[in-house]
């Protein structure tokens, strides 16, 4: 299929937005590409785009994405773009940019908050760099999620067969019977509803997911670029929902593995008009790097961005690591441990002694630490527009000070540590008080592992004495 005509359309749009949006990204932007990528002219375009888009620094590679170590480094921009064909986008490559972008300092925390743009066409990539920004108000899933926080929303349970939560427009959540094969529904809501969120959970692999984990149920598919819905019995239909949206397959085995141009994701990043999403490249077992996600996004602590979110939880993964594992922090699993599910072979790596406490999250940990694919602009903001979320936050930095107050309007827990990302790069020692809340400060976040609950009226306070690096 020639996708001229789609990518003259999407550079025409693309010009009209750089024209019209203001530049994002303050404190740095780095576009990593591969001399392949820049040798293939409609690529290259989407690279040119995003440049502009950003006042961006283009960073290449020719034989491996870690040889732009030393200039990522020399920058530390906030954002980086790894832009990728998707022949490029293997595992191994996703691996490679989590351990890169932990790489650019001495802590072993992520330098620089990354996603990787790709698509089925060049296309799909102009449009996650030129979408505007986007507010979470309608949303579709099949697994829980928290109703009151759209304005109209659904989700249908995959393990509960006709169990369905529905919530339209200004009115209260309610459970209402829902279809025995959520398939049809749910591309009704794709197509019809235009969901801003699209959650799933359950089985999946490259190239399906199967609705129903408790039930039998029917399973979406790709074929070139388009998404499949294929009930139960019925005929298979082609989804085509473009409207701008976020994908959260939290839950699902491999979807975010690209193997071949007929990967389910590529489908989800073209017709299904996803313009950010993430996905497990390996078997799913543990859960923290994808569940962890919604935790900030939707849930507890929330309030920000997906693509927040996801930088946020994977500080929070690294920081259980170095405090409840720190001799085995560093341990990397080999790409055939990844590819054949070779947990046995990574305790024995390992060498664990025996009745090791934790050992099941060590393992979980490791596995999930470097195996989930960001995909979309990481300066590109998807957030609720107004969440709920029962307490505030102020960090100022005056004087060589830092001062971080959280104040609890009602009794709230939190599912994930408390994260906030420094209005300006630091560098630190000790906190001066707030210990108790075992802070994790890098030179651009903080991170308040410790605090798992607060009371109404309760305010924690953090402080440190610190330099500014820029």
């Amino acid at each position: 299929m020639d996708g001229r005509p789609k990518l003259r359309a999407a550079l025409l749009l693309a010009v009209v937005l750089l024209c019209a949006a203001p530049v994002w990204a303050a404190g740095g932007y780095a576009i990593v590409v591969s001399e392949g990528l820049l040798g293939d002219p409609e690529w290259a375009q989407v690279a040119e785009i995003a440049g502009r888009r950003h006042a961006a620094t283009q960073i290449t590679w020719a034989g491996g994405v870690t040889e732009a170590r030393a200039e990522l480094s020399a920058q530390h921009p906030r954002y980086t773009a790894f832009l990728a064909r998707p022949a490029e986008v293997t595992r191994d490559f996703v691996v490679a940019v989590h351990r890169l972008t932990r790489a650019l300092d001495e802590d072993p925390y992520t330098d620089t908050q990354w996603g990787i743009v790709t698509g089925y066409e060049p296309a799909d990539a102009i449009r996650q760099f030129t979408a505007p920004a986007l507010d979470l108000r309608r949303a579709v899933a099949s697994t829980s999620i928290p109703l009151d926080a759209f304005e109209q929303a659904t989700w249908f349970n995959d393990t509960t067969q006709g169990h369905q939560e529905l919530r339209t427009a200004g009115q209260a959540p309610r459970t209402v019977e829902g279809p025995a094969d959520p398939t049809s529904a749910i591309a009704d809501w794709l197509v019809d509803e235009r969901p801003d969120l699209v959650m799933t959970s359950g089985h999946a692999t490259e190239r399906d997911w199967q609705v129903g984990y408790g039930y039998p149920a029917g399973e979406y598919r790709s074929r070139d670029g388009i998404l499949l819905a294929r009930p139960r019995g019925a005929a298979e239909r082609e989804v085509r929902s473009t409207n701008s949206k976020i994908f959260l397959p939290v839950g699902n085995c491999l979807i975010g593995h690209i193997d071949d141009q007929q990967a389910l994701m590529l489908a989800w990043l073209h017709s299904g008009g996803a313009n950010q999403t993430l996905g497990y490249t390996v078997l799913t077992w543990f859960g923290y790097a994808g569940w962890g996600v919604n935790d900030y996004l939707l849930g507890s602590p929330g309030g920000l961005s997906f693509a927040d979110a996801f930088f946020a939880n994977q500080q929070a993964l690294l920081a259980r690591l170095q405090h409840e594992f720190p001799d085995y922090a560093g341990f990397e699993p080999s790409a055939d441990e990844y590819e054949q599910f070779g947990l046995d072979s990574m305790q024995r790596r390992l060498e664990l002694p025996r009745g090791l406490a934790g050992g099941r999250e060590l393992l979980g940990l490791l596995w999930d630490r470097d195996t989930v694919a960001f995909y979309g602009d990481p300066a590109w903001r998807a957030a609720l527009p107004a969440p709920d979320l029962g307490y505030t936050t102020d960090l100022q930095i005056r004087d060589g000070v830092l001062l971080c107050t959280v104040a609890a309007q009602r009794d709230v827990e939190f599912g994930r540590p408390l994260f906030l990302r420094l209005p300006q790069r630091v560098r630190a020692g000790q906190p001066d008080y707030g210990a108790e809340w075992a802070p994790v400060l890098t030179d651009d976040f903080l991170l308040l592992t410790g605090l798992t609950e607060m009371s109404a009226g309760e305010t924690v306070q953090v402080r440190y004495e610190v330099e500014l690096l820029d």
